[in-house]
């Protein structure tokens, strides 16, 4: 049993991570956003978006140069 999906199973013997490699786990939180985003958008170039109703929104940031169809 050293494969899974078809692929082999590597076992390291010690539990360092290569060097350029990177574990996901500290970039992400636990809602899978970026904790440390890169590129950050003004504020005039997001807008709220509302995906359902509005008894029961769900609300969105969009950037407003994405055409409606889109949208």
């Amino acid at each position: 049993m050293n494969f899974i999906a078809g692929k082999d199973i590597i076992q390291s013997n010690n539990n360092i991570i290569p060097r350029g490699l990177f574990p996901l786990e500290k970039m992400f939180d636990s809602n899978d956003v970026a904790i440390k985003p890169r590129i950050l958008p003004s504020d005039g170039e997001m807008e709220d978006y509302n995906l359902w109703t509005v008894g029961n929104p769900k609300v969105v940031n969009v950037f407003n140069t994405l055409k409606i169809e889109k949208k």
